[in-house]
């Protein structure tokens, strides 16, 4: 009788052990989640651009098209900085 309780002791045990596990490790992943989002996440997200910032980037992107513009190496050596 005596190892009978002493093995439902033992399993109790166990299940409890194992719930805490569980728990943890799901708080572990959830953290993890959370912050492989953060480290990935787009803090521009959801925002718009104003047209004046789109029509520059659209100069840009034909200025850069039509070999008008330089890197900042050509600039450096250039003048020469």
């Amino acid at each position: 009788m005596n190892i009978k309780k002493s093995n439902n002791f033992f399993m109790y045990k166990t299940i409890a052990q194992d719930k805490k596990l569980t728990k943890l490790r799901e708080f572990i992943a959830l953290v993890f989640k959370q912050e492989i989002e953060n480290y990935v996440a787009d803090p521009d997200s959801g925002l718009v651009l104003r047209p004046s910032v789109l029509k520059r980037l659209k100069k840009s992107k034909k200025s850069q098209s039509a070999g008008r513009l330089r890197s900042l190496d050509e600039v450096v050596k250039r003048l020469g900085i």
